[in-house]
């Protein structure tokens, strides 16, 4: 079977073409006739807005997510039709998430082998779904639009699988998924969904903390906060209700009621919003390894980073064996010893504070902005050194040493077009050089689990450090005495890239890349004529769009006076 993701790719594609076809293909995808399970079938038919009042929200949503991936899409290499790969639709996709969520998609993840088997939600799409779509579409390559609608399509199914857990949570306090309940059962409702959340991988631990909440503050100590967040997120939900109330809810604001799919609504507010709220924990625990950091090369030698685990912090106890699983350790120096990269650990699967069972909720990865200041001032899917080095200073205020400076030209000398590829691994690794602290290396794809392996995947005996693993570390750190001012005057003359690997991997197909596009700001003078047309094609498109969602509506109302019935 083909990976679920390819599947909502090619949905993806035939929604945009149905667009302009006849009614029937519309009627086809929101009937709700078995051929899909519910979550997605629901998810389709909220972007497609088969429900009435469902299409400004998705023109709304449509127009959030195309303009968050505008500025990376410009820098994609494209064939002549102005299209892009699978691959590249992927790589768009992960790193939307990513930089809004702090989501990380099991399957899209940038250790995953792109023609890996590891499916996500492989049950989820029948295989009627491949027979109907094929691969003629795929080898046609994917639009801006149409990589949009896949990341909107995949952004509502993941809300959509979390509406089972939300039944539990209503089971645990005593509700009902069909009643109408008071904004405090609401609350109640939200609150033990938050326990499943972060504990559905532990039911020991769940049944205990269901028995006595006090026990989740052990469990998780910022839980007061959390909780309060959650709450928050019900009053949002009740104040927007009746700031925009929406047809057929009269009784439910005249009495103060809510429904199942309110909850769900204030679930898909949690999601999107969660890793905000938990950002001040990954800036505390940035701040606890940048001062153990005493070269400033983004690198904590083991000795300090289990002194601290065992002596004042709850957070540093993971096992060598597990650091090395999730690719963390630089053990690239005999002089250092074993090394935890500061980016790779806080952006790990062991820091992320949701574990789902298709997507885990992490630190944000703050090199995102580092990325898409360069991808502004570029514009192009390759550039010369001199452009790339030019765009750090002008978008960072940043210049790089001389060995930086030697090290990106190999990379372009490497490349068939003399320039080097924003999109690969050789790249993201120089980033992680010129920017240590924030930038994390880039392992082949494949060779590491450093998204989702978590330590309970591992298994507990396996992924912590035991006490007489810690104790070994601290021996060695007293006796060296955490290096004297000789010893690290020392190092700190020693390259410290000494991890550089030379093999490139592209993140996505540069052998599309057709025509030269736009050179960016550096020649913007000589394309303002093309930026003109651009401005106009945009205008048009946005027309249409607008017409088609127009048209998607008079079809919802002619099927509703006819009696169809679809999911909400």
């Amino acid at each position: 079977m083909v990976r679920f993701l390819s599947k909502v790719m090619k949905l993806s594609i035939f929604v945009t073409l149905e667009m302009f076809a006849p009614a029937s293909g519309l009627d086809f995808l929101c009937d709700d006739d078995g051929l899909l399970s519910q979550p997605f079938q629901h998810a389709v038919d909220e972007v497609l807005g088969c429900s009435s009042g469902s299409t400004a929200e998705y023109r709304d949503e449509f127009s959030r997510i195309k303009r968050s991936i505008e500025t990376t899409w410009r820098t994609m290499p494209k064939d002549a039709h102005s299209r892009v790969d699978w691959r590249s639709v992927r790589y768009l996709a992960h790193r939307h998430l990513h930089k809004q969520s702090g989501l990380v998609v099991k399957g899209l993840e940038p250790s995953q082998l792109v023609n890996g088997t590891a499916a996500i939600f492989s049950q989820e799409i029948p295989d009627f779904a491949e027979r109907l779509f094929g691969h003629e579409r795929e080898a046609g390559g994917y639009s801006i639009d149409d990589t949009t609608l896949f990341i909107s399509a995949l952004e509502r199914m993941l809300y959509e699988t979390e509406s089972s857990l939300l039944e539990r949570a209503y089971e645990s306090v005593s509700l009902r998924t069909h009643q109408r309940i008071s904004k405090y059962q609401l609350g109640r409702a939200i609150v033990s969904f938050m326990k499943h959340w972060f504990l559905a991988s532990d039911p020991a631990i769940l049944q205990e903390v269901h028995d006595d909440e006090s026990v989740m503050v052990e469990v998780i100590p910022e839980w007061h906060k959390v909780k309060s967040f959650v709450l928050g997120r019900v009053e949002a939900l009740s104040f927007e209700r009746y700031r925009q109330p929406r047809s057929a809810t009269g009784r439910n604001l005249m009495y103060n009621l809510y429904s199942f799919g309110d909850a769900m609504k204030v679930i898909e507010g949690l999601t999107q919003s969660f890793q905000s709220f938990w950002s001040p924990e990954c800036t505390t625990m940035k701040k606890q390894l940048l001062d153990m950091d005493k070269e400033g090369i983004g690198r904590v030698r083991l000795v300090d980073f289990y002194g601290t685990g065992s002596e004042q912090d709850w957070r540093f106890g993971e096992s060598e064996l597990y650091l090395r699983r999730l690719g963390v350790l630089d053990e690239s120096s005999a002089s250092r010893g074993m090394q935890v990269m500061i980016p790779n650990y806080m952006y790990g699967a062991s820091n992320c504070a949701i574990t789902a069972q298709h997507y885990l909720v992490c630190c944000r990865n703050e090199c995102e902005d580092i990325m898409i200041d360069i991808e502004d001032e570029v514009e192009a899917p390759d550039a010369t050194p001199e452009v790339l080095l030019a765009a750090v200073v002008a978008s960072l205020g940043k210049s790089v040493g001389s060995d930086l400076e030697e090290l990106l030209g190999r990379v372009a000398s490497a490349s068939p077009r003399g320039r080097v590829p924003l999109h690969g691994r050789l790249f993201a690794q120089w980033l992680h050089y010129a920017f240590p602290h924030t930038c994390p290396y880039p392992h082949k794809a494949g060779l590491f689990d450093g998204h989702t392996l978590t330590i309970t995947d591992l298994g507990e005996d396996l992924g912590l450090a035991t006490e007489q693993e810690m104790t070994k570390w601290q021996a060695i750190g007293r006796e060296e005495r955490r290096f004297s001012v000789s010893q690290l005057e020392k190092l700190k003359s020693e390259s410290w890239i000494m991890q550089w690997d030379s093999e490139e991997e592209l993140f996505v197909d540069y052998a599309r890349n057709g025509r030269s596009g736009r050179r960016g700001k550096f020649r913007r003078r000589e394309t303002a004529m093309l930026s003109i047309g651009i401005a106009a094609l945009s205008l048009l498109v946005l027309l249409v769009i607008i017409s088609i969602s127009e048209t998607r509506q008079v079809l919802v109302s002619m099927r509703a006076q006819h009696g169809r019935r679809h999911l909400v």
